[in-house]
Parts: C-alpha cells; sequence; structure tokens
C-alpha cells in the first residue's frame, strides 16, 4: 500500500500518471488531502476498495465521495472478492456476490 509519503512523491514530481482503475490503499480510510490530490490526477473510471465490517461507516462514506466524481465503486464489503479482468482494450470488474 501506498502511504501519505508516496502519494506526495509522486505528486512532486508532477509526472503524469493515470489509470482507468484503482486499487485504494489503506481500505480507502486513508490519504486525506493527498489522497484527494492523488485522484484528481489519475481520474480513475473504478475504484477497488478492501472493506471489512468494522469499516462500514468509512465505506460510505468513501461511496458518496466517489459516486459524486463519478468514479464506480467496488468494495469487498458489498461484493465479497473482486476480480479485474482485462483484455487490453477493454476490462470487466466482477464480485463474487454480485
Amino acid at each position: 500500500d501506498i502511504e501519505d509519503e508516496g502519494i506526495k512523491n509522486v505528486l512532486k514530481k508532477g509526472r503524469s500518471i493515470s489509470s482507468t482503475v484503482v486499487k485504494l490503499p489503506h481500505h480507502g480510510t486513508e490519504g486525506g488531502e493527498f489522497g484527494e490530490a492523488f485522484l484528481g490526477q489519475i481520474k480513475p473510471e473504478a475504484v477497488i476498495v478492501s472493506l471489512a465490517r468494522k469499516d462500514k461507516k468509512g465505506g460510505e462514506k468513501l461511496r458518496n465521495t466517489m459516486e459524486n466524481r463519478g468514479i464506480k465503486v467496488y468494495q469487498t464489503l458489498d461484493s465479497g472478492a473482486v476480480t479485474f479482468t482485462t483484455d487490453g482494450k477493454n476490462y470487466k470488474i466482477e464480485g463474487v456476490l454480485d
């Protein structure tokens, strides 16, 4: 998992990075202002988040934040194990409980 320091370093170097799908670090609960800037730079279409029952409240907040940005959210708390497959052009994200 990338920590705040790692996110700061990526942003500081000014490298242009992007990703269609991102697996959020630290159960999507960390990152603060740096996490916001990081997501703003990456501009993902979807995020995958590993959550436990104890993280449910934070997961709801995260889902609202991401959906307000137009980002699809796949949480293990809701979907179980999440798989991501791609042929290099198209991708599919599925949860075993979906």
